[in-house]
């Protein structure tokens, strides 16, 4: 059965038309977001005069990685999660309702943040690194900040909402 492959190739496309407006648009978020900035435009402004277009592009593979990777799992899990519920629960006996349809998309999106999450994470450090220049690419970052493998980010996922200091 490909039927998966409609929407895991929905996701990857959306991804790449969208990251031409996306990419700049969190450069500018997350520099502001430092205090680096305060306002958007005089944030793309100093960039692009400082940085040029790399500046404003910067993170872009980073943010490939991350983002077509959660898109396309996104998609592909909303799908399944539907088709197997029309199938199995509703016994095809009629469509989803909205109510049903934003629960399967909530938990599409919940499934596949917990897995992009530490590439998130990467992306904007890449982001927000400006003309410092601290890492080289994608892989560098990863590196220096001591990148953990996806099952000991989930473990701290899991331990941070029950870590309280007094």
């Amino acid at each position: 059965d490909r039927s998966f492959l409609g929407p895991l190739s929905a996701g990857v496309a959306a991804g790449i038309a969208s990251s031409v407006i996306r990419v700049p648009t969190e450069v500018v978020k997350t520099r502001m977001q430092t205090g680096e900035f305060k306002h958007a435009f005089t944030a793309l402004k100093t960039i692009l005069m400082r940085e040029g277009t790399k500046g404003i592009f910067a993170g872009y593979g980073s943010f490939l990685l991350r983002d077509l990777p959660f898109d396309a799992i996104e998609f592909v899990t909303y799908e399944q999660l539907k088709k197997g519920y029309k199938k199995v629960v509703l016994k095809d006996s009629r469509d989803l309702n909205p109510a049903e349809h934003s629960v399967f998309g909530a938990g599409a999106g919940a499934a596949t943040g917990l897995v992009t999450t530490p590439l998130d994470v990467l992306k904007t450090r890449l982001m927000i690194q400006g003309t410092s220049k601290k890492y080289a690419n994608f892989l560098d970052c990863a590196m220096k900040e001591n990148f953990p493998t996806l099952s000991q980010a989930v473990e701290v996922l899991i331990r941070v909402p029950h870590h309280r200091e007094s």
